[in-house]
């Protein structure tokens, strides 16, 4: 008897695997199949992510691949690890989900867990009525009226930017793009999103850069929570691991209070997007006006950890995908030079309307 328990004990777990592998391939990973969606090869236990590590290349380009191998039809079903996704190819379908239908569509279906891990309550990441009622406070903060009103501060990043460029021509200093379009964006977003003054630009040790090569920069760490978050989010809070490292967690926060606590204290009003969530902190929206101040209210809507996540959101999204965007921007430009000098044409055309100073209204006519 004794034998018969130990032989059980011990098939246990075999037979488990067994049993959950038999159910994957006959259950889980006939969803799409049994709704008459077209589906691809999954494979016990990675799903259609096999296809992923097996090629080896990017996700973006993984993604790029299996978009061209399946743009015949208007969508896919496709399986994270066991999770049935589908993935939509119809361009009108995918705008109906994002704009006139986006209500119904509440769920991010990336990480998040704001209690645990602060930063991540983002708007990009946040689901369901959470994403719907941070949705609805934050759309003004993206007006064309709220935008154009800091726009001179990104002016003066660029301006700082052109000096340092003209400058290295000078020495023949050679200047490894992408990580200037860091600097430059950090600088942009820093002031913008928190209302700091810094200049990477001429100085790369910045802690904001810092903080951003801490976020962006190439590990197994950041690149296992990139994964994680977008096609494993249940992987990422099983794991204990956070958005970010505690250090760089701890910076955001103490950064947007610190810039709280002056502005509240001295009365200190900027255009910029910390003076929006004060805002909407303090009365409970944001306004249409162009008046960005706002008076101290003992009733506070936002938390201070629900404005550090979508400062560190505005952060994120701002510096590292819009730097990386003009890096190649510049590289193809650099490559073609006939397209640069239509490009450059155009832009000259456009400046002379406007007595060839650099405007909102003039940036808007060359996009």
């Amino acid at each position: 008897m004794i034998q018969f328990w130990k032989i059980l004990l011990f098939s246990f777990p075999f037979i488990a695997v067994i049993a959950f592998y038999i159910y994957t391939k006959l259950v889980t990973f006939q969803y799409w199949t049994r709704r008459n969606v077209k589906q691809l090869n999954p494979v016990f236990p990675l799903g259609d992510l096999y296809e992923f590590i097996k090629q080896g290349v990017g996700l973006g380009t993984f993604y790029d691949n299996l978009y061209q191998n399946t743009k015949k039809y208007r969508f896919i079903g496709f399986y994270n690890l066991t999770k049935p996704t589908l993935i939509v190819n119809d361009v009108e379908m995918v705008k109906n989900i994002l704009v006139r239908d986006s209500s119904y569509f509440v769920d991010r279906g990336t990480y998040s867990d704001e209690k645990r891990d602060p930063l991540s309550g983002g708007l990009f990441s946040l689901s369901g009525d959470r994403w719907r009622h941070m949705r609805m406070k934050l759309t003004p903060t993206f007006t064309s009226g709220k935008i154009k009103g800091m726009f001179g501060t990104m002016m003066d990043c660029g301006l700082r930017l052109k000096k340092y460029v003209l400058e290295c021509e000078k020495t023949g200093e050679e200047i490894e793009i992408k990580d200037l379009m860091a600097r430059y964006t950090t600088d942009i977003v820093a002031s913008v999103a928190f209302g700091n003054e810094i200049d990477s630009i001429n100085n790369p040790d910045e802690i904001f850069r810092e903080m951003g090569r801490k976020i962006a920069g190439l590990s197994f760490k950041n690149a296992f929570r990139l994964g994680a978050t977008l096609l494993a989010p249940n992987l990422l809070k099983h794991s204990r691991m956070k958005a970010v490292d505690d250090d760089v967690e701890e910076f955001f926060i103490q950064l947007v209070k610190k810039n709280l606590d002056y502005r509240e204290s001295n009365n200190v009003s900027r255009r910029d997007f910390l003076q929006l969530m004060i805002q909407l902190r303090n009365t409970g929206s944001i306004k249409l006006t162009d008046d960005w101040d706002t008076k101290i209210s003992k009733v506070k809507t936002m938390t201070l950890h629900e404005m550090a996540a979508q400062a560190f959101t505005f952060y994120f999204a701002g510096f590292e995908t819009s730097s990386t965007t003009m890096s190649f921007c510049l590289y193809e430009l650099a490559k073609n030079p006939v397209i640069l000098e239509k490009v450059q044409k155009e832009i000259d055309q456009i400046l002379n309307r406007y007595d060839s100073e650099w405007s909102y209204e003039s940036l808007q006519e060359m996009t």
